[in-house]
């Protein structure tokens, strides 16, 4: 079937109007949009933009008028097509806005907001505006992009009426646009622009760069990826003279993700596999071991008193399990007890 029209769910949008809406989708975007694509899409009289979600397509719709769709976001979460079942499920089950459930469901840090903010029209105020129109008129054209949250900040919401009459009149423009935004951890490191060879001939040549700026490209040379807190901590150079580096165009800041790790800082248990396991350890091993290898579904129950040896049965069984080309999930019952398992865990399987 051929995606001509695509059925959206709104995902910032009030439970009262919560519903399919049906979009065009352009030729450039029919190879690429599956089922839950995260799109922009023109909504409402105003055609402000929002993100939505693909749920369904058709080749055929019976609407007098259909808006078309705008793009597709460049995300890297997958929604699943299980994921929007179940998001259709709940919003059908529990009485909630489809966007409120697929917020249950996707990480922390994802942002589908739509920021709305205004430009204006021309190049300064005509004549006949009162002065709370030019100190508006002003700061917006200072700002380029002034977002209407800001706006509202600064002048309060009584700002708003007098926007509507400068956007109606001409005077400034209001814009849409939906945010890729994922709160990602990242920390701003610092790497060479020129080959090691150029470095080596300009800290042997009798250049422009001081004493500190030589002192930096040789860190650079030994070290290909530092951050810049790694370069105040070795050398105690300060971040003034990187950037006297980065305008002679010899290296360059850049961002690099860091992985979350929630316990990072927590010490690591050493790992207890050359203790020797207790009489009742192996038989609870060879029992876990057995039920593994019976291909059927199957429980144990693992019952110890506190400091019995509980973990290293459970850490075990999970290497026979991965060792058999099997994975394994461990389950804490308890919160409390999450660091110190984390701490035992990591020390037999790493990160």
């Amino acid at each position: 079937m051929e995606k001509i029209y695509a059925a959206v769910y709104i995902l910032d949008i009030s439970y009262r109007i919560d519903r399919r809406y049906v979009y065009f989708v352009p030729p450039e975007l029919r190879g690429i949009i599956v089922k839950g694509s995260i799109c922009v899409v023109p909504f409402g009289n105003a055609n402000k933009q929002k993100s939505a979600v693909a749920v369904d397509f058709m080749e055929t719709a019976d609407f007098p008028a259909i808006k078309t769709l705008n793009s597709i976001m460049d995300y890297p979460i997958v929604i699943t097509e299980e994921l929007v079942d179940l998001c259709v499920f709940m919003k059908e089950r529990l009485f909630c806005s489809f966007g409120s459930a697929m917020k249950t469901v996707l990480p922390p840090g994802v942002n589908f907001g739509t920021t709305v903010f205004y430009t204006t029209a021309l190049e300064k105020l005509p004549l006949g505006y009162n002065t709370v129109s030019e100190v508006l008129f002003r700061y917006i054209k200072t700002k380029k992009k002034a977002q209407e949250k800001d706006i509202f900040a600064e002048y309060g919401k009584e700002s708003e009426k007098l926007l509507k009459t400068l956007v109606k009149n001409g005077i400034l423009e209001k814009h849409s646009e939906v945010s890729e935004h994922i709160n990602e951890k990242s920390r701003r490191h610092v790497r060479l622009l020129i080959s090691e060879d150029e470095a080596e001939q300009i800290l042997d040549s009798e250049t422009g760069l001081t004493g500190k700026q030589k002192e930096l490209l040789e860190l650079l040379l030994h070290y290909p990826k530092i951050s810049i807190a790694e370069i105040e901590q070795l050398s105690g150079l300060s971040s003034s003279v990187v950037s006297a580096l980065i305008k002679k165009g010899i290296c360059e800041r850049y961002d690099d993700r860091v992985e979350r790790t929630p316990y990072e800082d927590e010490a690591i248990e050493e790992e207890q596999s050359e203790t020797p396991l207790s009489e009742e350890q192996t038989r609870a091993i060879e029992v876990i071991d057995g039920l593994l290898s019976s291909g059927e579904p199957k429980a144990a129950l693992l019952f110890g008193v506190t400091g019995s040896g509980k973990t290293r049965v459970i850490t075990e069984s999970v290497k026979t399990a991965i060792n058999s080309g099997k994975t394994a999930i461990i389950l804490i019952p308890e919160i409390g007890l999450t660091a110190q398992a984390l701490s035992a865990y990591r020390a037999v399987f790493g990160d």
